[in-house]
């Protein structure tokens, strides 16, 4: 019923408002519509008269100008008297402000004002006319500034002159005063809520009246976006880029002129009209949809929240269940009273056993697990049911197929009787067999790691002192018999001792160090949060002696990050590094070595450049192997193992370490990443 109900409610509330929309919406659209046909209207037969009136007037001042070209054409009229006949046509029409004739070099040759010589040849009118001599059309210029008088803004309408032969002989032009012709063209649009704008076809603005001086001359990308076709008008609604206000626009094309005529009203009072309008519908609207509302509102609330609070508890039930599929959880309840017992799907895919043939009870249950957990199983059980607090198990539990297999069970009593004894236990039962085994594995391979370790302990002491011992005892005896036998020895003999115990004395270093690479990670101190800089400073204090030989210079950023580092390793790595720096440089060079430091997403970059010998590239591969050296030990001491150390040290804290370098005497640049945020030790 509800189910019913509640779509019937909303149905028929629906159907109402629909009705009350369609009803309000036609009453408004139709104001509205007729509102702003009629300004459409209004404003598109004046801007009909405003072109013709355009229109009118140029094709007058090109009458003009043609008849001033038949009389410059004249060969019986001197200067003066073209003047005076230029006066006389300027004289009916008070918008030319003159008359103006040019040479083909731009040179005056005529001006109806005589008075006045302007340099003009510059001038827009002229110059395209120069520069399309063949046009065949009049032409209209940009507003411009009179050089007689700044404060006159004018156009120049413009005709090329040619000879008999075709020849562009000059220009004649008449300036056009703008103020005078927007006074004489916009009377129609007198009034407060009409403009009238004459423009070019790229929106350039001659004049806007009312007037509007600072608009002449201005490019308007909303008029040049509105030009139209020619011999149409057309109409549309904008913002005015002047006042700001939303307009009603109507606008044109001038045959044979790149003019646009545009003739816009205010539509701020129509809007007003409409919105009351719209405002007194909408009243009327909303009370009769309120009036119906009240009736079936409080109804149709309560049937929503509660298909609302159905359809939650629908998700919810479907997100549980798709996450117990996922973790393959199962779900079990128990009947303590009757000790009937039920489970899940999940359960069953786990024990494997078929529906029918398995009893669901406690006692079948217990009856699975194996001898040696069941006790353990039965004390934690009674436990949870004393305490009333939920209970882990972990046990191993017989399959269908015969075999053992771990499993996990959680649960706890949800209800008691009045007496306070429990009544149903509820869990959950996980496979957890691969876990387990994985747990025994780690355990083998942790016992085989800590003898790994051991033996390896065992070797850095057989290293440090029973394979040390014996190469002391040779290098004490050797020098032993080169002083006894001193005198006896020849220059060959010397040779051969000191070849005895210069060997010694590496194999013995060699084992030294081979001793510390073995003791990365084993003899290091715990990793903690460390300033880098101060690893820096100990490891300079430790090679101030190799810094003051060779006046080492040491570039260093003023900002420092903290890194998680053990602290000795972190000496070792920068004092290995740095000592490299200054050792393998060209005799007699002063090393210099400049630090960087680079901050990535999810590390800290270093790196230490150096002006040394370089590296070819082809050797770059051996530097960071055990006992590697790329240069004899008669030009730079070391036992080969100290990159080996540094990139032990690094990859055990989680980063690597790489070097760069051009070449032979170009320098070389060793860097390497620490992880920014604590990683666990390698």
């Amino acid at each position: 019923m509800n189910r019913l109900l509640m779509p019937l409610l909303l149905g028929c509330w629906l159907l109402v408002s629909a009705l009350l929309w369609v009803g309000w919406n036609q009453s408004v659209r139709s104001f509205e519509t007729t509102s702003l046909q009629q300004m459409e209207s209004h404003t598109h037969s004046l801007a009909e008269i405003q072109k013709t009136l355009v229109q009118l007037k140029l094709q007058e001042i090109e009458r003009i100008l043609v008849a001033l070209e038949t009389l410059a054409a004249s060969t019986q009229m001197d200067r003066k008297q073209l003047e005076q006949a230029m006066r006389a046509r300027k004289q009916p029409s008070p918008e030319i402000l003159a008359f103006i004739l040019l040479n083909h070099q731009g040179e005056l040759q005529a001006f109806s004002l005589p008075e006045l010589n302007p340099e003009l040849s510059d001038r827009d009118y002229f110059v395209w006319h120069k520069d399309n001599p063949d046009s065949g059309r009049s032409y209209i210029s940009p507003p411009l500034y009179s050089r007689s008088n700044d404060a006159v803004l004018f156009v120049a309408i413009s005709r090329a002159l040619h000879n008999q032969d075709g020849e562009f002989i000059g220009v004649l032009a008449a300036a056009i005063d703008l103020e005078q012709l927007a006074s004489e063209l916009g009377k129609l649009t007198e009034d407060g809520s009409h403009a009238t704008v004459l423009s070019d076809l790229n929106g350039r603005i001659f004049f806007r009246m009312p007037w509007l001086p600072e608009s002449t001359g201005l490019q308007s990308g909303v008029l040049a976006s509105h030009v139209g076709e020619l011999g149409s008008m057309h109409a549309t609604r904008i913002t005015s880029p002047f006042d700001g206000q939303s307009r009603q626009l109507s606008y044109g094309r001038i045959p044979d002129w790149p003019v646009v005529v545009y003739v816009s009203e205010d539509l701020s009072a129509t809007e007003l009209q409409i919105r009351t309008h719209r405002q007194i519908e909408t009243q009327r609207a909303l009370l009769a949809l309120a009036f119906f509302s009240l009736l079936m509102g409080s109804l149709l609330l309560l049937l929503r929240r509660y298909q609302t609070n159905q359809v939650h508890l629908q998700q919810s039930e479907e997100r549980f269940r798709l996450a117990q599929d996922a973790a393959q959880l199962g779900v079990w309840d128990l009947d303590l009273q009757s000790g009937e017992l039920k489970w899940d799907n999940q359960i069953w895919k786990q024990l494997g056993y078929d529906k029918p043939a398995f009893p669901l009870s406690m006692q079948a249950w217990l009856d699975t697990i194996h001898p040696e957990d069941l006790p353990q199983v039965q004390q934690l059980l009674e436990a949870s049911l004393r305490s009333r607090k939920p209970f882990l198990l972990e046990f191993r539990c017989q399959t269908a197929s015969g075999q053992w297999q771990w499993q996990q069970g959680r649960g706890q009593v949800v209800s008691w009787d009045l007496q306070g004894h429990p009544l149903r236990l509820t869990g959950t039962s996980l496979n957890i067999h691969e876990y387990r085994e994985a747990q025994q594995q780690l355990a083998e391979r942790t016992e085989a790691l800590q003898r790994s370790n051991a033996d390896l302990e065992q070797f850095a002491y057989v290293v440090s002192h029973d394979l040390r011992q014996p190469l002391r005892m040779i290098r004490s005896y050797v020098e032993l018999l080169e002083k006894r036998l001193q005198n006896q020895l020849d220059g060959d003999s010397r040779l051969f001792m000191h070849y005895i115990t210069d060997g010694a004395a590496r194999m013995d270093q060699m084992l030294v160090s081979l001793l510390e690479y073995s003791r990365i990670g084993r003899m290091g101190e715990p990793k903690a949060l460390t300033p880098s800089r101060q690893l820096l400073d100990e490891a300079l204090t430790f090679l101030q002696p190799e810094i003051q030989e060779t006046q080492a210079e040491i570039i260093c950023p003023e900002a420092w990050p903290d890194i998680y580092i053990s602290r000795n390793e972190g000496i070792r790595l920068f004092q290995n590094l740095m000592g490299n720096a200054i050792k393998y440089r060209q005799p007699e060079q002063q090393p210099k070595i400049q630090i960087e430091i680079t901050e990535q997403t999810n590390h800290w970059l270093f790196c230490i450049r150096d002006n040394g010998i370089g590296i070819a590239p082809d050797q770059q591969d051996r530097l960071f192997k055990v006992f590697q050296r790329l240069h004899a030990r008669s030009e730079y001491e070391g036992t080969g193992i100290g990159l080996a150390i540094c990139r032990r040290i690094v990859e055990r804290h989680g980063g690597r370490i790489w070097v760069e370098s051009a070449g032979a005497n170009q320098g070389s640049a060793f860097c390497f990443t620490l992880a920014r945020e604590e990683q666990p030790l390698a």
